[in-house]
């Protein structure tokens, strides 16, 4: 179930900035896209998070609290 919910946010995320940039909608609603495209990114670590071995799980938590303030920069 985990998994199938990673492909759906991984697809969504796709979809939209598909469509966005299809259809030149970035100028207009580029605040609108960027902060939905926020909501998958945390949306796909959380997911991720729940599908790491325990025995990894603080390795990943490190590596996301490093990770993400660089990916959202």
């Amino acid at each position: 179930m985990t998994k199938n919910r990673l492909i759906i946010i991984l697809l969504s995320f796709i979809a939209i900035n598909t469509l966005a940039s299809i259809f030149s909608i970035w100028e207009s609603i580029w605040w609108l896209i960027l902060f939905i495209d926020f909501i998958l990114v945390v949306a796909f670590a959380e997911q991720l998070g729940t599908i790491i071995p325990l025995k990894h799980q603080k390795l990943y938590q490190r590596a996301l609290a490093i990770s993400f303030p660089i990916f959202m920069l």
